[in-house]
């Protein structure tokens, strides 16, 4: 009876169980405006507002009853509650809600596990003709640009020196321009 008493008198809801009402509150008002096209009350008809309100108390009850508070309870503890006990509320529920993101993280994960080992396993490219001079790229990075080389290719190059080493004339047309003695105008 004392116990009983001391519980009415204090009227203390725990923080860590009025931070999951609130959670529980806040995602319930969420579902409930959404369902009514996340519209204001001013745009609404009278009809539409009245069920929406309904709705929303409906939802906040089934989350008190879940929980085993009293409506009229609920209010006082939240009218009551001091500065700090407002603060430890809110550190609650921060630490709540990191804790089911870390749990859907998890979760998320698990499931990309099942996904990739349920998949075959990709056959191996074999490629040949790669040398250090002319480098071929299997894979590249997701989102990556082109790249873009300047100059000559590698093999133009060798082309060029072979063709310098044999006494003809680079491929590339790099120093192969004859000038003319015209300038190019119609005189």
């Amino acid at each position: 009876m004392v116990a009983l008493l001391l519980s009415l008198v204090v009227g203390a809801i725990p923080a860590s169980e009025a931070a999951a009402i609130e959670r529980e509150m806040e995602k319930n008002q969420a579902e409930v405006t959404a369902k009514y096209g996340e519209r204001k009350s001013s745009e609404m008809s009278s009809d539409e507002r009245r069920d929406m309100m309904r709705d929303q108390a409906e939802a906040d009850q089934k989350v008190l009853d879940k929980h085993g508070v009293d409506k009229k309870e609920w209010a006082s503890s939240q009218s009551h509650r001091s500065r700090d006990e407002r603060a430890e509320v809110k550190a609650e529920k921060e630490k709540q809600a990191a804790a089911e993101k870390q749990k859907a993280e998890a979760e998320a994960e698990a499931e990309a596990k099942k996904k990739a080992a349920a998949e075959p396993a990709k056959p191996i490219q074999i490629q040949r003709g790669i040398n250090d001079e002319n480098p071929v790229v299997l894979e590249e990075k997701p989102g990556a640009g082109p790249i873009i080389e300047r100059g000559l290719p590698a093999d133009a190059k060798a082309d060029d020196e072979a063709a310098k080493a044999a006494g003809g004339a680079p491929a590339s047309g790099d120093g192969a321009e004859q000038k003319s003695g015209k300038s190019g105008k119609g005189r």
